[in-house]
This record gives C-alpha cells, structure tokens and sequence, in this order.
C-alpha cells in the first residue's frame, strides 16, 4: 500500500509504482486470497476487520539484459553480472473506518561484475509512505464495484547515483527524488475470482546533482490482477503492469529518447499459517520481447515474506 518508486540506476526491482492494489474481501479465506495479488508490490494492506499489520520481505533479482532507446531489446554483455537484493520492513494501521496508513523501510544491496572487476555494496533506501481510502467495499453492492483513492510519498532517504564511491556505483542506494502519487483502483468479484484494475500517476519534482537539474518526466503506471482463492484461505495470483515514463528534462530542456517503458509480470501466492501470519511469495520479471519496453533493464526475481495482522 505505498509507492514503491526508487531510479535506481540499473535495477529492475522498481519497475512498479503501486499502492495498495487489491481491496478485502469480507471473508477471512478471500481476505488473505487478495492479498496474494499484491505479493511484490504491495504486501501491507489491511483487510476490512485488520487494524493493524507488520511484516517483512526479502527480494532478489538478476539482470538478463536491456532496452535501448528504440526498444530493442539487448541481452547483458559477456562477463558481466548484475544482482539486486532488497530486505523490506513495512507497517500498515487503520486510523479511519475506511481510511489506512502504511510505512515501508527498505535495505538494498547491489553486486556487480564486469571484465576489469567486481564490488558490492549497499545501505538504506528511500522510505515509502502511502495511504488508501475504500469509496466502497467489494461486494458490499451487487452492481457497484470496490473503489479506492490511493497517495504516496517516497523520500529520498537513500545514497543518490552521484554520491555514489565505489567505481560501478554499487552503494547508490535511492534515486534522489522526492516522488508524490496518487491513483485510483477498482476491484470486483465472482464467486472465487477476485478482478482488479489500477492506474497510478507520479510526480517527482527536479532537482539539482552537481550543478545539473534533473527532472525526471511523468509516470502512469497501469495494473491488472486476477486471483484465485483456495478453500483453505490460500491463493494464487497473476499480476501484469505496465510503466510509462515521459522524457527527462534537464536544466529545463527536453533530453530526446530519455523516456522510459516497462513491463512486469508477476505470479503470487500466499498461504496462511497458524497465529493468523500469512507466508507470501512471488516470482517476477521484464518479459523480453522486443519493442515492449525503452530505455530499462530485463531482469527476473523471488520475493518471499511473512505478515502479521491484527483485528
């Protein structure tokens, strides 16, 4: 239920900027079941009687390749490697009927190899903050659907690419950017099936990195999830978003070919253990194919996490 937005350099890890995407349903089984749809991108969302959650997630991914400025895509260069590592502390409360708060910490780490050498390194990232408010519950009308206004906010609390030390620039760790967001997302329902459509606008103002303004152009994000919930209160989800970003500008000048395009897909699933802790995992990636994404890395990854709600 935050922004989860950072630049960094050469990292797949924030292709999406997504807050709280899929709503709650009334019932425990197809509560925990939507929460299988957020599994990378938005883990702490509050179902309708939770009042309070905490948890964690570890990520890791791997960079295949890239997209040029024309959309081509181009595998990664022979002895050379990338691997991005994230460990995330969120919380989410409810401080309305309809009305939520969550917080995300993240920790980063990058390695990366070339021909000439190899480093590490890593710290903490930009924090998140980002709340939802539920128009109307899924469900709760026959022929209304769930509707919910969504912000966010992201600091840049991380190490921005320029103040970076290492020589492959490995202990950047944010972006630099404050980024604000605001979106709008419908959820419905049938029997097991839970549909969801979400789009997302961000907003970063520019800013100035060694005597150079920056401003980074517009991004819409748009996602769709479908998941299936399970009797036992598991579920299995299939998330796809797209990103678009327009062109940088630079000390008030439009950069040429600089916009941005990425697609991601996710396959979630979750499974409840017992003192009601959810087990979440997902594993993703920038599919490939030519002409879909511009100017972005091609990776894939794993997340895993484990959730704590109270009522």
């Amino acid at each position: 239920m935050w922004t989860t937005v950072r630049r960094r350099s050469s990292t797949f890890l924030s292709a999406a900027a997504v807050l709280g995407l899929v709503s709650m349903h009334a019932t425990p089984a197809r509560a925990q079941a939507c929460c299988a749809a957020t599994g990378v991108v938005t883990p702490a969302r509050l179902g309708i009687d939770d009042q309070a959650l905490v948890g964690g997630q570890a990520r890791v991914g791997a960079i295949v390749g890239s997209y040029d400025h024309r959309g081509n895509y181009v595998g990664a260069a022979s002895g050379t490697t990338e691997v991005d590592a994230e460990q995330d502390a969120f919380a989410a409360a409810r401080f309305l009927p309809r009305a939520q708060l969550s917080m995300l910490v993240p920790f980063v780490q990058t390695y990366r190899s070339t021909g000439t050498g190899s480093e590490a390194g890593g710290g903490l990232g930009d924090l998140n903050a980002g709340v939802r408010y539920d128009f109307t519950w899924v469900g709760a009308r026959r022929y209304v659907p769930g509707i919910a206004a969504l912000g966010g906010l992201t600091i840049p609390s991380g190490r921005p690419p320029e103040a970076a030390s290492n020589p492959l620039a490995t202990d950047a760790t944010g972006s630099g950017f404050v980024q604000v967001t605001a979106g709008l997302a419908l959820e419905e329902s049938f029997g097991p099936w839970l549909f969801d459509v979400t789009g997302i606008v961000a907003f970063r103002p520019a800013r100035s990195a060694r005597g150079v303004e920056d401003a980074p152009g517009p991004q819409v994000a748009l996602l769709g999830a479908v998941t299936y919930t399970l009797e036992n209160g598991a579920g299995i989800a299939v998330v796809a978003s797209y990103t678009l970003e327009g062109d940088v500008s630079i000390d008030g000048r439009t950069a040429p070919d600089t916009a941005r395009r990425v697609a991601l897909l996710t396959l979630a699933g979750l499974y409840p253990l017992p003192r009601r802790l959810r087990l979440q995992g997902s594993v993703f990636g920038n599919p490939p194919a030519q002409k879909l994404g511009k100017n972005s890395p091609v990776g894939l990854g794993a997340v895993l996490g484990l959730v704590r709600p109270w009522s």
